[in-house]
């Protein structure tokens, strides 16, 4: 009986002498940062295709910068003198759906994270003007591939 009582009196110095850490720090959302687009999938259970992302050749790459898990622009890079042109109010994030401004193109989808990149994955609907604008060469095979989904990789730069 002593030594329950021993143990009992000693749990409740360890308990009393642990004081809670009052500093906090603000938690980092893994979303936030500049990120380069880097390629979209086409998939229909498997992967049918796969793209580079279009950069404008011999410009520096289109980037998304995500300044808070609600707010974010696009910069797009174009012409011979590649010219910078600046999206605001490109993203937006609900839980892990997300929505984009590439350009004056609108996507949307789920975000998923692996090392130093960003998926966004959604229908193949909600890229059609994105593959028109983006990839004129391929657009014409967009309603031959109902069902099908997109997955947009992003580099963390």
């Amino acid at each position: 009986m002593k030594k329950i009582t021993s143990i009992v009196a000693l749990s409740g110095l360890v308990f009393a002498s642990c004081s809670e850490d009052k500093t906090t720090t603000e938690p980092t959302d893994e979303i936030v940062g500049k990120w380069v687009p880097k390629n979209v999938e086409l998939i229909q259970v498997v992967k049918l295709y796969e793209y580079d992302y279009p950069h404008t050749v011999g410009c520096d790459k289109d980037f998304l910068d995500i300044q808070s898990t609600t707010q974010g622009t696009f910069t797009h890079f174009s012409g011979t003198e590649c010219k910078a042109k600046v999206a605001s109010q490109a993203f937006s994030k609900e839980g892990s759906d997300v929505k984009l401004n590439l350009n004056g193109v609108e996507v949307s989808g789920k975000a998923t994270f692996s090392g130093n990149q960003m998926y966004i994955t959604g229908s193949l609907g909600d890229y059609t003007t994105f593959f028109q604008e983006y990839f004129p060469e391929y657009a014409s095979m967009i309603s031959m591939l109902s069902g099908a989904t997109v997955k947009m990789t992003f580099d963390k730069k």
